[in-house]
């Protein structure tokens, strides 16, 4: 015999990682097929129980909305020069109706407070901030306030109250501003009035001293066609700076009367959003889910967490973690939304800044274009004397004018952009629904019941995960990394039809677990012949894996092929079989033999001329002290002067230790594995003792396989019906007793 077991090579580490991925899948497989009978119908039920609970349970929704109207562009312009753009007007409108000056007065009023979804556990503002939607309709200037309730009417309630403050709070700070506005510019006009008065006062002195006349009686036109400025143009020039000068004065003037009154609201949803994003929060965040891993890991390993004192240490560790993170985030919130404040404050401060250097700037142009007109008016003075300083002053006297009238223009024409239509407005309120949002939950219901639908096939993964079944030949070479030798197909069921079909399904069956075997016989003779193979023990790592099966088919099919003297020994001294497969009697066996008593009494002859059957016999001691006292292997040497091949039932490898002294005694041992029974974890355990025992392996046999499944992976070679038919008169198919149901009994 060859006498090393690691002939067949076993799968490298990258063939077992390739696959991993099958393997998973296999259990997958392995829960649709097995289970299905049981999980599909549970699904279904599972899944109508939960609709129908999630309809039994869930209370209609209404969502209410009012509808406005948000130009992008005013219709008209106070400072086109200052004004924001028009994408950003709108976002700000938005952010607004969700903001605290808006919903903290609607949620603090009784009839809004009770409303079902806002009389919840927590702060009545911040939920209905979290619940108030605002959306654009599509590309147009109308927009949508919406709000859902299980009350039509408190939907509609709390809509036309955001409505309506966002509404007040809008106009209030528009109007606020231009009368703000308007304001200064009246008191700049009265200043420009005073400046005008005097003038006028001034130029009429001056050309009655020089010509005797009242330039304001009569026609001025004369007097102005013959006086004509030569610095006309640059004149002009500074009466328009003047003019820009004064908007803007009275502009900055009352943006920073506004910044004084500005109160500076965060909306929550951006103080949280900031608060999460720290790394110290992240850090903690971490540190209860590692916590909360570990508690996982105990309690899926610890029997008792009661009295396990790491468990405990870790809940409490929780526990303190979670509460310093929820201190930590307060104070972070705090803080940050004070941060944020600030910053939006000076933001705005450096805005009014920045208009209040652009005011600066317009009037050192003024001053500097001034300063340029009295150099000009010096030069002039100097060669046309009294006459020139006339024209001066009437050049002021009309440069004054034209100032008051386009202050006086401004602020006429900002009165009457108070009553021009608002840039937002109320386009439609909002109504109780009539109908829910839906008549049926139908999401809520397809969510639940695919969950439930789901689970108990997720039960199924589960099991199949946690057992690993064996289901291919594959999975035990990835999973289990030992050679599998042969793949033998199910026993032939017995029936009780007399068709002719069905006795053809049952001679196909029989053929191909008769060539199956025979694949095992020539491999184990075909690998260890020239070392001279004479006894196989048939093991499997629990009971039920059909090792009894095997064993006895294998010792029939080597007499029947070789014609050599065959042995056949039932090693399992505790649950023997073979007696009952072969219908003989159970002792003398290999129990009396070890204690004394003859071989040659012990010896079952009767069965064929060339297979021989020696029982167990009646197991009156432990079968360790019968077995580990020397004796078998000295039998097994007496016996191989006789037979040629022996083969030995063995118990089973983990229920039995005294299989490892059967199996090391052997020239060769055989694991069976029982296709969707045994377990990839079990398997691997018996063969980890087996070598620790340093039996020599010749491999594993997967029994229990589908004769479909044979028949499809390696094909069909039949015999012709001739000689199927001498085969039949030859043997008496004697050897066919043996029935499926007997030899899964091991």
């Amino acid at each position: 015999m060859h006498r090393n077991h690691e002939t067949h090579a076993l799968p490298t580490d990258s063939d077992e990682g390739s696959g991993g991925q099958p393997v998973d899948m296999q259990a997958f497989v392995n829960a649709v097929r097995y289970w299905w009978k049981i999980a599909a119908p549970s699904a279904v039920a599972l899944a109508v129980v939960a609709a129908l609970a999630v309809w039994y349970f869930s209370h209609p929704q209404y969502t209410a909305s009012a509808w406005l109207i948000i130009r992008e562009k005013p219709e008209y312009l106070l400072n086109p020069q200052v004004m924001e753009a028009p994408g950003k007007f709108v976002q700000n409108q938005m952010e607004l109706m969700r903001s605290p000056p808006v919903t903290d007065p609607v949620a603090n009023k009784a009839e809004v407070f009770a409303t079902p979804e806002l009389s919840r556990s927590g702060e009545p503002a911040e939920l209905l901030r979290r619940q108030l939607r605002v959306r654009a309709m599509g590309q147009s200037d109308f927009f949508v306030i919406e709000f859902t309730s299980e009350d039509p009417k408190k939907a509609a309630l709390v809509v036309n109250e955001v409505a309506k403050s966002y509404l007040v709070l809008q106009d209030r700070d528009l109007s606020l501003r231009m009368e703000a506005t308007i304001t200064r510019l009246e008191k700049q006009r009265a200043d420009q009035q005073q400046s005008i008065e005097s003038l006028r006062d001034r130029v009429q002195q001056k050309t009655k001293t020089l010509t005797g006349v009242d330039p304001f009686i009569g026609s001025a036109q004369g007097v102005a066609a013959a006086i004509q400025d030569p610095l006309s143009p640059l004149q002009n020039q500074i009466v328009g700076a003047e003019i820009d000068q004064a908007m803007t004065a009275a502009q900055v003037e009352a943006e920073e009367e506004m910044l004084k009154r500005q109160v500076f609201e965060v909306p929550a949803s951006e103080v949280e959003a900031k608060v999460q994003s720290l790394p110290e929060i992240a850090g903690l965040r971490k540190r209860i889910g590692d916590t909360q891993g570990l508690l996982k890991e105990h309690e899926r390993t610890s029997a008792n967490l009661a009295k396990n004192q790491a468990y405990q240490y870790l809940l409490k560790q929780k526990r303190s973690d979670e509460t310093q993170f929820a201190k930590r985030v307060g104070e972070l919130r705090e803080a940050v939304k004070a941060d944020l404040e600030k910053s939006s404050q000076m933001k705005r401060i450096d805005e009014v800044a920045s208009m209040r250097k652009s005011l600066e700037a317009k009037q050192l142009a003024v001053t500097i274009l001034r300063d340029r007109l009295e150099k000009e008016r010096a030069n002039q003075q100097v060669f046309k004397g009294e006459t020139v300083e006339l024209e001066f002053l009437r050049s002021d006297y009309e440069a004054a004018s034209k100032v008051f009238e386009a202050i006086n223009d401004r602020i006429v024409s900002m009165r009457l952009e108070q009553h021009a239509p608002d840039r937002v407005l109320r386009f439609k309120d909002a109504t109780p629904p009539l109908f829910p949002d839906e008549a049926l939950p139908y999401k809520k219901m397809a969510g639940v019941a695919a969950i439930g639908f789901f689970i108990p096939f997720g039960l199924a993964i589960a099991f199949e995960l946690l057992h690993r079944r064996v289901s291919s030949r594959r999975q035990l070479e990835l999973t289990c990394r030992v050679p599998v030798v042969a793949e033998v197909t199910e026993m032939p069921r017995r029936i009780s039809s007399n068709r002719p079909s069905a006795k053809e399904q049952l001679s196909r069956e029989l053929h191909l677990f008769e060539e199956s075997i025979y694949g095992l016989r020539t491999h184990l003779m075909l690998a260890h012949a020239t070392e001279g193979l004479c006894t196989v023990a048939v093991t499997s790592a629990v009971s039920r894996e059909g090792k009894t099966s095997v064993a006895v088919q294998l010792a029939v099919s080597i007499a029947r092929s070789t014609g050599e003297p065959t042995l056949l020994i039932d090693g399992d001294l505790r649950a023997p079989d073979i007696h009952r497969i072969f219908e003989v009697d159970r002792s003398p066996g290999l129990c009396e033999v070890l204690q004394g008593s003859p071989l040659e009494d012990a010896i079952e002859s009767q069965f064929t001329s060339s297979l021989h059957l020696l029982t167990a016999g009646q197991l009156a001691t432990v079968a360790h002290r019968l077995l580990g006292n020397g004796e078998f292997p000295r039998l097994l040497e007496d016996l191989k002067k006789k037979y040629r091949y022996i083969v030995i039932d063995t118990p089973p490898i983990l229920a039995a230790s005294e299989a490892l002294m059967i199996a090391r005694a052997a020239d060769a041992t055989v694991v069976c594995a029982r296709r969707d029974f045994s377990r990839v974890d079990q398997v691997s355990e018996a063969y980890v003792r087996l070598r620790s025992a340093n039996v020599k392996i010749a491999g594993t046999v997967l029994n229990g396989i589908p004769p479909k499944v044979y028949s499809y992976r390696y094909g069909s070679y039949y015999y012709d019906r001739g000689f199927q038919h001498d085969m039949a008169v030859a043997t008496g198919e004697r050897e066919y007793r043996i029935e499926k149901s007997d030899a899964e009994v091991s």
